[in-house]
């Protein structure tokens, strides 16, 4: 009966451990579900405002406080990467799965090789080089990272606003910068070719615009500023650099280049 016993005993034990296991991953799963949605609540929050900024702003934060975005938990990370993209990265404790029997039978059954946790191979990553931040319900395990390429980067040139219309039917009406009339302006483009104006005849810049670069004209009596509104040469503007460019029409000719950096 002893030996009987012992076994019985032991079973009992496996069992009672089996469960105290079983119940300490369900409550820290619990406490990551609550972690996890802290997070994706203040991620969401921070891309409105992030995505708010840039539309308004017309440019790339060098960071979030820059966006005047606060109190950012240290489970979400910004990087500006150039002029026209960034970096943002969301890290939840746990994939959005759902705890169910399945997940918790797949959890206690699967272990990385890497002794960092339960694996989630199940989860895709998040989709690329989106044209603005959209916080997906759906996540891996660990960091989910997307490069940010902003529509305002450039489909062409954009009417400011008012009287007159393009082609598109937007309207348009003079605006100023420098003492400069204009009625289209394109903000912040990096420079891929430019062929300065020579013997009167007109010259030509190659911008980054979505989804294709686009060339326009640039006038023999181009104006070429920095943001000071200080007289440069066209000699000034490098392939590589970024510029703001000004025309009367949505086509071009461009009547002024602004050298931002």
């Amino acid at each position: 009966m002893r030996p009987q016993l012992f076994k019985y005993k032991v079973g009992l034990g496996i069992i009672g451990v089996f469960v105290l296991v079983m119940a300490v991953f369900v409550l820290l799963q619990a406490d990551n579900a609550k972690k996890d949605i802290a997070t994706d609540k203040a991620a969401n929050d921070i891309a409105q405002k992030l995505n708010d900024y840039v539309d308004t702003q017309q440019t790339i934060p060098e960071s979030l406080d820059t966006a005047g975005i606060k109190d950012v938990p240290d489970t979400i990370t910004y990087q500006r990467l150039s002029d026209s993209s960034y970096k943002f990265c969301v890290k939840y404790k746990s994939a959005s799965t759902g705890l169910d029997s399945t997940t918790l039978l797949q959890a206690a059954t699967s272990f990385d090789t890497t002794g960092s946790g339960f694996t989630d191979s199940s989860q895709p990553d998040p989709v690329s080089n989106p044209s603005s931040l959209y916080i997906s319900a759906n996540h891996k395990k660990g960091a989910n990272c997307q490069t940010v390429e902003p529509y305002n980067y450039g489909y062409g040139m954009y009417p400011t606003g008012g009287g007159g219309t393009n082609s598109t039917g937007t309207s348009a009406s003079t605006a100023q910068y420098c003492n400069t009339d204009f009625l289209y302006d394109l903000t912040v483009v990096d420079v891929n070719a430019i062929t300065p104006p020579s013997g009167g005849a007109k010259g030509s810049i190659t911008v980054a615009t979505y989804p294709a670069a686009k060339t326009f004209d640039v006038s023999p009596s181009v104006k070429v500023l920095d943001t000071d509104c200080k007289p440069l040469s066209i000699s000034d503007i490098q392939v590589g650099g970024a510029v703001d460019i000004h025309s009367d029409t949505s086509d071009g000719p461009v009547t002024t280049i602004i050298k931002e950096f």
